[in-house]
């Protein structure tokens, strides 16, 4: 956990950690029989413009993550679906490619924090460090009630 910040300050091309989630542990028939849906979260640089997000650097933003991928795990692709920040602007008009509310480039010191200036209120979820996704976000509750434990305790 102390060094999870790096993962969003790698260049999204030469990725050593990964931020993914395995949807198919807990809703197996999501894949075929004995197939896996894996869910890759890759860290994008803030000064990357939008428009830069053609087919061929997501190309090579997607070996780089199967390449990363491959070092922890022994696996068989059978079929890949990619989008990039700007395809969440395009095909969904989400604000600056903001799949989850933020930015994709927004850094865990622009994501809310676990308590609020409102006594008694407590922050979790998406958009509260640490961020994107399911794992991350059940671990901001876990951070948010830890916050919560320690002010009841003061």
């Amino acid at each position: 956990m102390e060094r999870q910040h790096e993962i969003f300050t790698l260049d999204a091309e030469r990725l050593t950690w990964l931020s993914y989630c395995v949807p198919t542990l807990i809703a197996p028939e999501l894949a075929p029989a004995g197939g896996s849906i894996v869910e890759l979260f890759l860290p994008v640089p803030r000064e990357v413009p939008l428009e830069s997000w053609d087919h061929a650097k997501k190309e090579r933003v997607t070996e780089s993550a199967i390449r990363a991928l491959r070092r922890m795990h022994d696996i068989d692709i059978a079929a890949t679906r990619v989008r990039s920040p700007k395809d969440f602007v395009q095909d969904l008009q989400l604000y600056q490619g903001a799949l989850y509310g933020l930015p994709p480039s927004a850094g865990p010191w622009e994501q809310f924090a676990h308590t609020s200036p409102i006594r008694d209120l407590f922050l979790a979820g998406q958009c509260t460090y640490p961020g994107y996704g399911v794992a991350t976000s059940a671990m901001s509750g876990i951070f948010a009630a830890q916050q919560l434990l320690d002010g009841a305790a003061s």
